[in-house]
Parts: C-alpha cells; sequence; structure tokens
C-alpha cells in the first residue's frame, strides 16, 4: 500500500498548527481496513493474516465500535509527519515512501509545535477513553489504549530533549545520549541502507534527493549548537561532570570524527552503504555520464564531498564546541547538580560567577523551572501520577533503612565485632585490592585521555592498555563462570517448552564497554532474529575491574533471570506471534524492564536460589545492589527537585553503601545527567513483587495453587507496559484461575492485529530489528 500522496501531504506542512485537522483527513483516508486488504494480498488467507493468527487477532466489537485502531492509525500518521527522518519505520511505507525522510528538526519553532502536538492529542484521547467500555476490550487493545496515552503524555515517549518547556534540549547530550542529535549515525545508516530496506536510487533525480538531504545535516548541526548557546544565556546549563560525560558519550557515536576531523565522516559505519558502488548500481549509465558532465565529477565523489562539507565538517565542529566552548560554560556541582538549582540566575565562565545575568526564559516567553521539568520527566519512567518526587523520596529512605539494618548484620557477621568496628573491618575487607581483577592500580597512561582515544577495542587495548587488558580478561572470564553457574538455577522459575515457554535461545557474549564515563554493566539484545549474539558489556575504564563480591547479582540482573530472559525472551517468544500494535514498537518502559531485572536478582536469585548459600561475600553484594537503588530513589529526587547537591549524593553511597569508588562518582554523574531514570529500578522490583504477592494471596484463599512458572509466564508475554496495564493484566489472570474459566494462556496471547502480514514479513528480512526496546542498553 503507497502512503506517498499523504506523507507528501503531511510534511508539506511542515509545522502547521493544524495538524490534528491533517490527522483526521489522513485517518479517513488511510483506514487501517484498506491498509489491511491490500497488505494480506500474500498472507495465507488473502486478508492480513496467517492462519495461526486468524479469529484471535480479530478486533473486539468494542475495538470496533471506538475505532480504536484508526485511533492509533491518526496519531501515527502524525507522529511520523513530525519526526520525518523516523519514515523508513512507517509501517505501511515501501519504495519512493522513504523519500519523505527528512533530518531531524531541533528547531524551537519545531519543538514546540510537537510538544503542543502531543498534549493536544493527549487530551482528544484521554476524551476518548472515557466512552469505552474497557471490559471489552481484549487484552492487547487495552494494553494499546493506555501505551498511547503514555506515549502522547511523555512527548511522544521521548523523555529527553523533546519537550519545549522543559528547556533540557539546551543543554547538550547527556550521559547516555538519548537525545536525538545522538542519532544522526542511526538514521543516516538505516534510511540509506539497501541491508535493511529495498529503496535504492534509480534516476537522477533520486542522487539529487540523496544530496539534499545530506545537506540538510548542517542547519540541524548548527541548530543545535545554536540551542545550546541559548541554554547559557538563559541559565540552563550542565555541571562540569556532566558535560564531560556527556562529551564522551556524544564521541562514542562518532569516533572517525572525533579523531580525524571532518574527513572521519568518510570512515563512519554508517556512510558505508551511501559510499558503496553497489548502491548506486539501478542508476542507468546516461545519468551517471550526465551527472559527471554536469558536476565535473563522478556520482560517489559528490556523495564524499557533501558528506564532508555538509556533515562532517558540522559534525566535527560540533565535537569541538563541546569539548572547548560548552565546557567553559558548565558549572561547579556546588553551583548546580541537577535540575532543581536551573535555571541558573547568572552565567558562569571557567568555574566563575561573571555579572551576565540570565534571561531565565524559554524563546517564545515562558518561565524555566527545572523542577516543574523535572515532575514531567519522572512521569516517563514511573507511568504514575501518584508517584510524586515526595513519595519516591520518602519510599527510598524507608527501604534504604531496613535494607542498611540488614547491612550492619552482614558486617557484624563476616566479622564477629559489632556496631562501627564491624563496619570499619568490613569496609577494609571490601576495598582490598583483592577484591578486584587487576592486581595494582592501573598505570596513569592507560587512565588518561591518549588512552580513551587509543584503546577502543580489545585489539588496540592489548597495545596500548595491556594491564587493563589483562585484568578484563579475568574479569570476562569470571563473568561467563558465573552466568553458567546461575542459569540452572532458574530451572524451576519458567517454562523452558511448550508454548508458554518464556526462555531464549540466543546466547550471551562479555565485551567491553570503552565509554570513559561508563560506570555500569548493560545489556542489549539481539532481536528475534538472534543474527549474532546478545551482548553484556563490561566498563573497561574503571579505576579498579569489579569487584568480584557483586558479579553474581550484576550476572542475574543483566543475564538469566534478569534482561537476557525477559528481553531476548519475548523477542524470541512472544513478538512475531502476538498480534501486535504499532504502538508497541515507539515505546520503552525502564520501569518494567529495570524493575523485571531488579525483581531477578531478588527475591528470584536472593530469596528462591542456594547461589548464595555459604557465600556471604556474594550475598553482601546482592543485599549492597539493593541499597544501591534504595539511593537512587532518594538522590535522583533530591538533585532534581529538591536541590541536594552532588557532595551530598556521593555522602549516601558512602555512609550507606560504603563506596568511595569511581563507581558511585560515575553514577551520581549519570543521575544528574538523566533525571527519572534511575528510580525505574526499586518502583519496578516493588510492583511486579506486589503483584506476585497479590496473585499469591489470592489464590491460596481460593483454594488455588500458584504457580510462579505461570505467573512470570504471564508478565513475560506481555512485553514492556505501563503499570496501570500490568495491574489490571494481573487481576484478570487472577480472575480467570479463582473461576476455573478454562485456558488462561489465552489472556497472554488474545491480542487484536495491528500490523500488517506485509510489515511482518518485511521485518523479518531486518538485523538487528524494529526501532523498538530490545536495543537499547539496560544498565545495572
Amino acid at each position: 500500500m503507497k502512503i506517498t500522496r499523504y506523507i507528501a501531504v503531511l510534511i508539506s506542512f511542515g509545522v502547521c498548527l493544524c495538524i490534528l485537522g491533517i490527522g483526521l483527513i489522513i485517518g479517513g483516508s488511510l483506514s487501517f481496513k484498506k491498509c489491511e486488504k491490500e497488505s494480506g494480498k500474500n498472507a495465507s488467507t488473502g486478508d492480513g493474516q496467517s492462519k495461526t493468527q486468524r479469529g484471535r487477532c480479530d478486533q473486539s466489537k468494542e475495538a470496533e465500535r471506538v475505532k480504536l485502531n484508526e485511533t492509533i492509525e491518526n496519531v501515527m500518521h502524525i507522529y511520523y509527519s513530525l519526526y520525518p527522518n523516523e519514515i523508513i519505520w512507517h509501517p505501511y511505507a515501501e519504495d519512493d515512501d522513504l523519500k519523505y525522510f527528512r533530518p531531524y528538526n531541533c528547531s524551537p519553532v519545531a519543538l514546540k509545535h510537537r510538544t503542543d502536538t502531543a498534549a493536544q492529542l493527549y487530551e482528544q484521547v484521554r476524551e476518548e477513553r472515557m466512552k469505552v467500555n474497557e471490559s471489552e476490550l481484549k487484552p492487547q487493545e487495552l494494553k494499546s489504549l493506555i501505551q498511547l496515552l503514555h506515549f502522547l503524555k511523555t512527548d511522544f515517549g521521548k523523555p529527553y530533549g523533546e519537550n519545549y518547556y522543559s528547556g533540557d534540549w539546551m543543554m547538550g547530550p547527556s550521559r547516555f545520549c538519548a537525545e536525538a542529535i545522538c542519532r544522526i549515525g542511526h538514521d543516516l545508516n538505516y534510511h540509506f541502507n539497501t541491508k535493511w530496506w529495498s529503496w535504492q536510487p534509480k534516476t537522477y533525480d533520486d542522487i539529487m534527493y540523496i544530496m539534499e538531504q545530506l545537506q540538510g545535516y548542517k542547519p540541524l548541526i548548527e541548530q543545535y549548537i545554536s540551542n545550546i548557546k541559548y541554554g547559557i544565556k538563559a541559565g540552563m546549563v550542565r555541571s562540569k561532570e556532566q558535560c564531560e560525560a556527556g562529551y564522551y558519550s556524544f564521541v562514542d557515536r562518532f569516533q572517525q570524527v572525533s579523531l580525524l576531523g571532518k574527513e572521519g565522516i568518510l570512515k563512519e559505519a554508517f556512510v558505508e552503504s551511501l559510499l558503496s558502488k553497489e548502491y548506486y548500481k539501478k542508476v542507468p549509465q546516461n545519468y551517471t555520464e550526465e551527472w559527471k558532465i554536469n558536476f565535473g565529477e563522478s556520482i560517489i565523489d559528490s556523495i564524499n564531498s557533501t558528506l564532508v562539507e555538509f556533515v562532517g565538517t558540522p559534525l566535527s565542529e560540533l565535537v569541538n564546541f563541546l569539548k572547548n566552548d560548552y565546557r567553559s560554560y558548565c558549572v561547579p556541582s556546588n553551583i548546580s547538580s541537577g535540575l532543581a538549582s536551573l535555571p541558573l540566575k547568572f552565567i558562569y565562565i571557567n568555574e566563575i560567577q561573571t555579572q551576565t545575568q540570565t534571561t531565565q526564559k524559554l524563546p517564545f516567553g515562558e518561565k524555566l523551572n527545572g523542577s516543574r521539568s523535572y515532575e514531567k520527566i519522572l512521569y516517563y519512567f514511573t507511568t504514575s501520577e501518584d508517584l510524586t518526587p515526595d513519595k519516591i523520596h520518602e519510599l527510598g529512605k524507608q527501604k534504604l533503612k531496613t535494607l542498611y539494618a540488614e547491612a550492619i548484620k552482614a558486617a557484624e557477621n563476616e566479622t564477629g565485632k559489632s556496631g562501627q568496628d564491624a563496619v570499619d573491618s568490613f569496609k577494609y575487607i571490601l576495598n582490598n585490592q583483592s577484591s578486584y581483577f587487576n592486581d595494582a592500580p592501573f598505570p596513569a597512561n592507560e587512565s588518561n585521555e591518549v588512552a580513551f582515544e587509543k584503546c577502543t577495542s580489545l585489539s588496540q587495548a592489548k597495545i596500548y592498555c595491556p594491564k587493563r587488558h589483562e585484568a578484563f580478561q579475568k574479569w570476562s572470564t569470571f563473568v561467563r563462570e558465573t552466568l553458567s553457574l546461575l542459569e540452572p538455577k532458574t530451572i524451576d522459575m519458567f517454562h523452558f517448552t511448550g508454548q508458554k515457554r518464556t526462555t531464549p535461545n540466543c546466547p550471551l557474549q562479555v565485551v567491553p564497554n570503552f565509554i570513559p564515563k561508563t560506570g555500569s554493566q548493560s545489556f542489549r539484545g539481539s532481536g528475534y532474529s538472534c543474527n549474532s549474539p546478545c551482548i553484556y558489556r563490561l566498563p573497561f575504564f574503571m579505576d579498579n575491574l569489579g569487584p568480584k563480591y557483586n558479579a553474581y547479582s550484576v550476572a542475574g540482573h543483566e543475564g538469566r533471570p534478569g534482561h537476557h530472559t525477559q528481553i531476548q525472551g519475548y523477542a524470541e517468544n512472544f513478538y512475531l506471534n502476538a498480534c501486535s500494535s504499532w504502538i508497541d514498537t515507539v515505546t520503552y518502559y525502564p520501569l518494567f524492564s529495570e524493575g523485571w531485572a531488579l525483581y531477578a536478582e531478588n527475591p528470584l536469585l536472593g530469596l528462591e536460589t542456594d547461589v548464595y548459600k555459604n557465600n556471604p561475600l556474594q550475598k553482601y553484594g546482592m543485599l549492597k545492589w539493593q541499597i544501591w537503588r534504595a539511593i537512587r530513589l532518594i538522590v535522583d529526587t533530591g538533585l532534581h527537585y529538591k536541590g541536594m547537591t552532588r557532595k551530598e549524593a556521593l555522602n549516601y553511597h558512602a555512609d550507606f553503601a560504603w563506596d568511595t569508588t569511581d563507581k558511585a562518582t560515575k553514577d551520581v554523574t549519570r543521575y544528574q545527567s538523566n533525571p527519572g531514570q534511575a528510580t525505574a529500578y526499586m518502583i519496578g522490583q516493588l510492583e511486579i513483587w506486589s503483584l506476585r504477592n497479590l496473585a499469591e494471596q489470592k489464590l491460596k484463599e481460593a483454594g488455588k495453587k500458584f504457580s510462579e512458572k505461570d505467573f512470570h509466564f504471564q508478565i513475560l508475554s506481555q512485553g514492556n507496559g505501563p503499570t496501570e496495564y500490568l495491574r489490571i493484566h494481573v487481576n484478570k489472570y487472577i480472575h480467570c484461575v479463582v473461576k476455573e474459566l478454562g485456558n488462561c494462556e489465552t489472556l497472554a496471547t488474545g491480542f487484536s492485529q495491528h500490523f500488517s502480514e506485509r510489515f511482518l514479513d518485511r521485518s523479518k528480512k531486518m538485523y538487528p530489528v524494529l526501532k523498538n526496546e530490545d536495543l537499547r542498553e539496560h544498565f545495572d
């Protein structure tokens, strides 16, 4: 089904304020049924559904009555009109439709328009929800509706750098580099790459189109620099630690440009297809000759020079701007440690206050308020309006009090002493060099900026960072052994075979993370095709590699039964079998994914296995990470809502986690840089744990047997979702078992279809896979 005329109309309006009206026109012109009929011509049933999906994938009568799919599609078309840089992910786009790609627009006008459009759509959908009889919807239909509302309320599911009113879009890249500017390479790689998609240039005009789009990156990058400069004048500036972390995360995305300057763009992997003769093989010879006559060079040479001038040059200028100019305006953490202290009242240069006052206003005159900005960002991660910053802060303190008492007992048991004497002696054990995988501190020449530039792969590290390379090999070996130890411990927790299987087959590979300011281990899934292993990343540039005593807990978090089980298991077992909605591919819920991984640490490994039997140090390592997540609740809300300083945040880690290492300093920088994310872990863990306890209690009261495997099947089969939906689903599962309504696993699979069969067929050819949460980093 072609969408050319629809996308053309949308993009021609640019940032027109009548986008809601356009969306309604689109919804009428491009109905789901029409697309399904067209796209289903190759399907086995001829109606867009496979035989296995037919029936269970039909819409409910209630969804048809309220036109739920049409509502989702209306939002979908509006979304791609606002983000034409993502047009390649439009479910119905093909061939020349993809030519409506445009580089991302980060101008204040565009940001404000997108923010206001999301807010208007949210109110519209919220009113429509009030007319729905939700009990008559199928599970995935209800999930899609709840997801859609969260998606719109969080600025199209983008917590950082998108909401005009928050002002964080003018603060430069964050530690996670989650902002759109960091996706330049991603956009180019996916759009101009026939490995993923079928479009290739065929005409002279097609080559001109490519040139025009590449030329559009220069004004984009220049606008991004202008935004940061405006942020300096408005008082929206990061601390020096945040600026440094953001810089290194940014250059990690553009390593060749950062090392070689503007010409480095030609060596970046994301332009490989553009520089390949194979990419232009469909262009007739007469067009290539005409091009050479008109421009005096070949098509490839023109692409080369355009990339250097319009992408490489501005990117190199941005790298230098972030490294030098912007850093001079970044403030000490005693001036600002988070959003709570922004906007600043004065401009600072080289950490010294000037007499120049800031505007403290957005470009269109609105007042800035960092604490209010945090509240909006926080909702993305909690998915609950009830969880205010104050409530989360107090929850953290309550959990910390209980957990710290357990830590004191662990210290006393290990040392045979009591009180502070036990703590001091235990700290000595924990901080001893033998707790790490390097026998001695690393030499300075393996820990400075030269090392950061040279040691960007294991082969390079073996030459330029040999001590770190040696210690990393020991660490990665220990982690692999730990993963092998833990996997058998999870056998009684999950279904490994049959229709209720939740576990993955894709292997997990341990690799280094060379970003200098990274202090966390992380996981990345492989997608359902498993064309390459899943990735477990260990930070390479820590002061010391390890420690050994928390390896079990972190491996459980990143591997099994944590992220590897949840994320890769869903991709392999449920993603293609579920009749998913488009909204699934553009939403992500850290509360669920990180909450599950912490739930995997405890209670699954901590209370339900014997892995810590006769291993008190590893057991303390698990307890320390529970304490760490409680501290995150206090510190995140403290930095961005209550005015806590970086020093106070570090004191929490020193006083309660007994940690003064660079793990603590890097993590606090992470919390400063990416507000809200750190709260997802413990809130999500407690939510899943609470739902499990509820299920056990209700089934016991009804005289029914609780099955942990079945409960985990119900939870994991749903994929990522907001808290509200998870609660509804678990209660339906409880009701099904108690009332003996039959095959309760159908709750997990009776979804309504909103993906065309053709789109699923097309997506099977891709690797890594769709733009969904499987490809995100998941941290400890």
